[in-house]
Protein backbone atom coordinates (compact mmCIF):
# COMPACT_ATOMS: atom_id res chain seq x y z
CA UNK A 1 0.00 0.00 0.00
CA UNK A 2 1.13 3.61 -0.82
CA UNK A 3 1.63 4.48 3.43
CA UNK A 4 4.57 1.49 3.40
CA UNK A 5 8.04 2.77 2.99
CA UNK A 6 9.96 1.27 0.12
CA UNK A 7 13.71 2.00 -0.25
CA UNK A 8 15.51 -0.54 -3.03
CA UNK A 9 18.81 -0.78 -2.87
CA UNK A 10 21.09 -1.60 -6.07
CA UNK A 11 21.25 -4.76 -5.43
CA UNK A 12 18.08 -5.25 -5.20
CA UNK A 13 17.05 -3.68 -8.29
CA UNK A 14 19.35 -5.89 -9.52
CA UNK A 15 18.05 -8.82 -8.25
CA UNK A 16 14.28 -7.76 -9.58
CA UNK A 17 15.71 -7.51 -13.29
CA UNK A 18 17.44 -10.99 -12.71
CA UNK A 19 13.92 -11.85 -11.85
CA UNK A 20 11.68 -10.67 -14.57
CA UNK A 21 13.73 -10.40 -17.19
CA UNK A 22 10.91 -8.81 -19.49
CA UNK A 23 10.74 -6.25 -17.65
CA UNK A 24 13.22 -3.01 -18.24
CA UNK A 25 12.36 -0.70 -15.94
CA UNK A 26 10.34 -0.47 -12.16
CA UNK A 27 8.64 2.08 -10.74
CA UNK A 28 7.34 2.70 -7.14
CA UNK A 29 6.96 5.72 -4.79
CA UNK A 30 7.67 6.76 -1.59
CA UNK A 31 7.67 9.74 1.25
CA UNK A 32 3.95 9.16 0.82
CA UNK A 33 1.47 12.21 1.91
CA UNK A 34 5.01 14.55 2.15
CA UNK A 35 5.73 17.71 -0.24
CA UNK A 36 4.00 19.01 -2.74
CA UNK A 37 5.19 16.85 -6.02
CA UNK A 38 3.66 16.30 -9.52
CA UNK A 39 2.72 12.92 -8.28
CA UNK A 40 0.08 12.22 -6.01
CA UNK A 41 -2.23 9.56 -4.38
CA UNK A 42 -6.07 10.24 -4.15
CA UNK A 43 -7.33 9.45 -0.61
CA UNK A 44 -9.91 10.02 1.42
CA UNK A 45 -8.97 9.97 5.32
CA UNK A 46 -11.41 12.21 7.29
CA UNK A 47 -14.54 11.97 8.68
CA UNK A 48 -17.20 11.30 6.23
CA UNK A 49 -21.06 12.06 6.07
CA UNK A 50 -23.95 12.94 3.48
CA UNK A 51 -24.52 16.03 5.44
CA UNK A 52 -20.58 17.27 4.77
CA UNK A 53 -21.33 17.06 0.68
CA UNK A 54 -21.93 19.81 -1.63
CA UNK A 55 -25.61 20.25 -2.01
CA UNK A 56 -25.76 19.56 -5.44
CA UNK A 57 -23.95 15.82 -4.89
CA UNK A 58 -25.90 15.12 -1.56
CA UNK A 59 -28.90 15.50 -3.91
CA UNK A 60 -27.81 13.43 -6.21
CA UNK A 61 -26.78 10.55 -3.45
CA UNK A 62 -29.99 10.95 -2.08
CA UNK A 63 -31.63 10.34 -5.38
CA UNK A 64 -29.45 7.31 -6.38
CA UNK A 65 -30.42 5.78 -2.42
CA UNK A 66 -34.17 6.48 -3.28
CA UNK A 67 -34.53 4.60 -6.30
CA UNK A 68 -31.57 2.17 -5.98
CA UNK A 69 -30.62 -0.08 -3.68
CA UNK A 70 -26.80 -0.41 -2.89
CA UNK A 71 -25.26 -3.54 -0.96
CA UNK A 72 -22.56 -5.39 -1.36
CA UNK A 73 -22.45 -8.45 -3.80
CA UNK A 74 -21.12 -11.53 -5.39
CA UNK A 75 -19.07 -11.74 -8.22
CA UNK A 76 -21.04 -14.29 -9.87
CA UNK A 77 -23.70 -11.52 -9.50
CA UNK A 78 -22.10 -9.03 -11.30
CA UNK A 79 -21.38 -11.90 -14.40
CA UNK A 80 -24.68 -13.27 -14.17
CA UNK A 81 -26.50 -9.39 -13.87
CA UNK A 82 -25.47 -7.53 -17.20
CA UNK A 83 -21.84 -6.98 -15.82
CA UNK A 84 -19.92 -7.34 -18.79
CA UNK A 85 -22.77 -5.11 -21.01
CA UNK A 86 -21.64 -2.47 -18.13
CA UNK A 87 -18.07 -2.83 -18.73
CA UNK A 88 -18.60 -2.31 -22.43
CA UNK A 89 -20.38 0.63 -21.95
CA UNK A 90 -17.77 2.06 -19.78
CA UNK A 91 -14.92 0.85 -22.34
CA UNK A 92 -16.77 2.53 -25.32
CA UNK A 93 -16.22 5.92 -22.83
CA UNK A 94 -12.53 5.04 -22.53
CA UNK A 95 -12.36 4.29 -26.39
CA UNK A 96 -13.75 8.07 -27.03
CA UNK A 97 -10.70 9.17 -24.65
CA UNK A 98 -7.78 7.74 -26.83
CA UNK A 99 -7.51 4.22 -25.58
CA UNK A 100 -7.59 1.84 -28.81
CA UNK A 101 -7.15 -1.51 -27.39
CA UNK A 102 -10.06 -3.32 -28.19
CA UNK A 103 -12.27 -4.77 -25.21
CA UNK A 104 -11.85 -8.34 -23.30
CA UNK A 105 -14.18 -11.22 -24.63
CA UNK A 106 -16.84 -12.14 -22.18
CA UNK A 107 -14.85 -15.41 -21.33
CA UNK A 108 -11.82 -13.14 -20.43
CA UNK A 109 -13.56 -10.64 -18.51
CA UNK A 110 -15.44 -13.01 -16.14
CA UNK A 111 -12.13 -14.81 -15.60
CA UNK A 112 -10.74 -11.51 -14.66
CA UNK A 113 -13.81 -11.09 -12.23
CA UNK A 114 -13.80 -14.58 -10.61
CA UNK A 115 -9.73 -14.63 -10.09
CA UNK A 116 -9.99 -11.15 -8.17
CA UNK A 117 -12.94 -12.88 -6.11
CA UNK A 118 -10.77 -15.63 -5.65
CA UNK A 119 -8.00 -13.01 -4.00
CA UNK A 120 -10.83 -11.65 -1.67
CA UNK A 121 -11.71 -8.47 -3.25
CA UNK A 122 -15.05 -7.33 -2.57
CA UNK A 123 -18.00 -6.64 -4.91
CA UNK A 124 -20.83 -3.88 -4.60
CA UNK A 125 -23.05 -3.53 -6.69
CA UNK A 126 -26.09 -0.64 -7.22
CA UNK A 127 -28.99 -2.24 -8.38
CA UNK A 128 -32.85 -0.77 -9.83
CA UNK A 129 -35.80 -3.10 -9.76
CA UNK A 130 -33.20 -5.74 -9.03
CA UNK A 131 -31.45 -5.17 -11.68
CA UNK A 132 -27.96 -4.49 -11.72
CA UNK A 133 -26.54 -1.29 -13.33
CA UNK A 134 -23.31 -0.59 -11.57
CA UNK A 135 -20.69 -2.76 -9.78
CA UNK A 136 -17.36 -1.56 -7.87
CA UNK A 137 -14.70 -3.45 -7.03
CA UNK A 138 -12.74 -2.84 -3.48
CA UNK A 139 -9.41 -4.75 -2.29
CA UNK A 140 -9.61 -4.03 1.27
CA UNK A 141 -6.14 -4.90 2.79
CA UNK A 142 -4.26 -3.37 5.63
CA UNK A 143 -6.80 -1.23 7.02
CA UNK A 144 -6.76 0.80 3.36
CA UNK A 145 -9.85 0.25 0.93
CA UNK A 146 -8.05 0.60 -2.64
CA UNK A 147 -11.36 1.27 -5.30
CA UNK A 148 -9.95 -0.70 -7.70
CA UNK A 149 -12.82 0.17 -10.05
CA UNK A 150 -16.38 1.00 -10.51
CA UNK A 151 -18.15 0.64 -13.70
CA UNK A 152 -21.70 2.05 -14.51
CA UNK A 153 -24.91 1.84 -16.71
CA UNK A 154 -24.69 5.78 -18.18
CA UNK A 155 -26.58 5.05 -21.13
CA UNK A 156 -29.52 4.13 -19.42
CA UNK A 157 -29.79 4.98 -15.75
CA UNK A 158 -27.83 8.45 -15.90
CA UNK A 159 -30.57 10.28 -14.10
CA UNK A 160 -30.24 7.92 -11.54
CA UNK A 161 -26.77 8.61 -10.55
CA UNK A 162 -25.63 5.26 -10.08
CA UNK A 163 -21.98 6.51 -9.71
CA UNK A 164 -23.24 9.11 -7.10
CA UNK A 165 -24.91 6.27 -4.57
CA UNK A 166 -22.32 3.34 -5.04
CA UNK A 167 -19.21 5.78 -4.22
CA UNK A 168 -20.78 7.41 -1.37
CA UNK A 169 -22.15 3.63 -0.07
CA UNK A 170 -18.63 2.12 -0.39
CA UNK A 171 -16.49 5.39 0.85
CA UNK A 172 -19.09 5.44 4.21
CA UNK A 173 -18.75 1.60 5.11
CA UNK A 174 -14.96 1.26 5.05
CA UNK A 175 -14.27 4.42 6.78
CA UNK A 176 -16.33 3.24 9.55
CA UNK A 177 -14.42 0.17 9.97
CA UNK A 178 -12.48 0.33 13.26
CA UNK A 179 -8.96 -0.43 11.50
CA UNK A 180 -9.20 1.84 7.97
CA UNK A 181 -6.82 4.24 7.48
CA UNK A 182 -7.99 5.74 4.55
CA UNK A 183 -9.95 4.87 0.99
CA UNK A 184 -7.56 5.27 -1.81
CA UNK A 185 -8.40 5.73 -5.77
CA UNK A 186 -4.77 4.72 -6.87
CA UNK A 187 -1.81 7.37 -8.08
CA UNK A 188 -1.93 10.11 -10.63
CA UNK A 189 -3.29 8.85 -13.80
CA UNK A 190 -0.44 8.96 -16.33
CA UNK A 191 -2.94 9.11 -19.33
CA UNK A 192 -5.32 11.23 -18.00
CA UNK A 193 -8.33 9.40 -20.06
CA UNK A 194 -10.82 9.66 -17.12
CA UNK A 195 -12.11 12.34 -15.18
CA UNK A 196 -12.57 9.99 -12.36
CA UNK A 197 -9.79 11.38 -9.52
CA UNK A 198 -11.08 14.98 -10.10
CA UNK A 199 -14.71 13.50 -9.48
CA UNK A 200 -14.04 12.14 -6.32
CA UNK A 201 -11.84 15.65 -4.92
CA UNK A 202 -14.83 18.09 -6.13
CA UNK A 203 -17.53 16.06 -5.14
CA UNK A 204 -16.58 13.20 -1.67
CA UNK A 205 -13.95 15.82 -0.67
CA UNK A 206 -11.63 13.34 -1.66
CA UNK A 207 -7.73 14.93 -1.41
CA UNK A 208 -3.86 14.25 -3.14
CA UNK A 209 -1.46 12.61 -1.28
CA UNK A 210 1.82 13.73 -2.44
CA UNK A 211 4.55 11.07 -3.07
CA UNK A 212 7.54 10.66 -4.31
CA UNK A 213 8.06 8.79 -7.89
CA UNK A 214 10.85 6.38 -8.42
CA UNK A 215 11.70 4.98 -11.85
CA UNK A 216 14.77 2.39 -12.66
CA UNK A 217 15.33 1.53 -16.05
CA UNK A 218 17.01 -1.54 -16.81
CA UNK A 219 19.00 0.22 -19.62
CA UNK A 220 20.20 4.05 -19.39
CA UNK A 221 19.66 4.29 -23.19
CA UNK A 222 16.29 3.79 -22.51
CA UNK A 223 16.11 6.32 -19.87
CA UNK A 224 18.46 8.81 -22.56
CA UNK A 225 15.38 7.84 -25.65
CA UNK A 226 12.76 8.69 -23.15
CA UNK A 227 14.12 11.97 -22.00
CA UNK A 228 14.43 13.29 -25.18
CA UNK A 229 11.17 12.27 -26.82
CA UNK A 230 9.83 14.35 -23.46
CA UNK A 231 10.96 17.47 -24.94
CA UNK A 232 8.28 16.73 -27.30
CA UNK A 233 5.56 15.92 -25.21
CA UNK A 234 2.74 18.20 -26.64
CA UNK A 235 2.91 16.53 -29.84
CA UNK A 236 2.67 13.36 -28.47
CA UNK A 237 0.00 11.49 -29.72
CA UNK A 238 0.15 7.59 -28.50
CA UNK A 239 -1.65 7.65 -24.65
CA UNK A 240 1.10 4.64 -24.10
CA UNK A 241 4.35 6.84 -24.85
CA UNK A 242 2.83 9.68 -23.01
CA UNK A 243 2.31 7.78 -19.72
CA UNK A 244 6.23 6.73 -20.26
CA UNK A 245 6.93 10.19 -20.84
CA UNK A 246 4.70 11.97 -17.77
CA UNK A 247 6.40 8.63 -15.39
CA UNK A 248 9.98 10.11 -16.30
CA UNK A 249 9.10 13.57 -15.79
CA UNK A 250 7.15 13.07 -12.88
CA UNK A 251 9.92 11.73 -11.14
CA UNK A 252 12.39 13.64 -11.88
Amino acid sequence: MPHETITLTKQEEKALFKKYRKGWYIRYADDFDGENSEFWYIIKDKPFSIEGLPPKTRNMVKRCLKNCEVKKTTAEEVINGGGYEIYLIEFERYFSHGIKVPPKTKEKWAYGIRDSWSRGEEYWGVFTEGKLIAYGIVNYCDGVADLITWKCDYQNYKLLYPSYGLVYQMTEHYLGLDDCKYVLDGNRSFTEHSNVQGFLEDKFGYRRAYAKLEIVFRNPFVKAVIAFVSLFEKRIKSLKLLAFVRMYKWSR
